[in-house]
């Protein structure tokens, strides 16, 4: 932010995460309180404040938009799809918020426009189990296999490969925090995206919104 204030930005965005609430039985609201379960939804939490601190001092406008499971064709989890096989920690019972990822550019880019300051949380209008998420991947994608790995032994393997990972200098892509965030139950209300931004959502449920990363995953594959 330090860096666009001195080029004279007079509004800054960024991109928050559904993370920053931990774990919420009910559906999170504009009012829901933050209550982070991870190092990295505590760390977006912390930027936040900082960020909206140094906003006010400068006298410019600092939105976040607190982005929920944000999908799409180059996605860690569509990744796996293309390949034809997910393992997911947990039984895929628990209820998420999903985002295709046009919408959440969409989002950003009209929080941009508007240039009012505060913080919210937007998702599509259908929260789901990612036992429902996968169901309709299958529909358009049979041959997709999901293994269920047992929470405890995900934890355990993750966190065998954090501690590896301490010793390099690369990105442990399954951490032990993402197996705490993927088993996590984060729904959302509905209508987020028109209340706070005023517009429609272009794939308002993964109804709409898988089979449009489908489609993206053949052109990509054939890049």
């Amino acid at each position: 932010m330090r860096a666009a204030i001195d080029a004279g930005v007079k509004t800054f965005i960024y991109p928050g995460t559904i993370l920053a609430y931990g774990e919420q039985q009910t559906p999170i609201t504009q009012q829901t309180k933050p209550a982070p379960l991870t190092d990295y939804g505590r760390m977006k939490l912390e930027t936040e404040t900082i960020l909206t601190r140094l906003a006010e001092q400068e006298d410019i406008c600092f939105t976040s938009i607190r982005l929920s499971h944000t999908y799409g064709v180059t996605s860690l989890l569509f990744d796996q799809i293309r390949k034809g096989r997910v393992m997911f920690p947990g039984k895929g019972d628990n209820v998420f918020s999903h985002l295709h990822v046009v919408d959440a550019a969409r989002a950003l880019i009209k929080a941009a426009e508007m240039a009012k300051p505060g913080i919210s949380i937007i998702a599509d209008n259908q929260s789901c189990t990612w036992n429902d998420f996968f169901a309709i991947t299958k529909q358009y994608y049979p041959r997709l296999r999901v293994l269920h790995v047992p929470t405890w032994s995900a934890l355990a393997v993750t966190a065998t490969l954090d501690a590896l990972y301490r010793f390099t200098s690369s990105w442990n892509r399954f951490s032990l925090a993402a197996v705490k965030s993927w088993t996590s139950n984060l729904p959302v209300e509905p209508n987020t995206f028109q209340n706070v931004l005023g517009l429609e959502l272009m794939y308002p449920t993964i109804e709409e919104g898988i089979p449009a990363a489908l489609d993206d995953c053949i052109s990509f594959h054939w890049r």
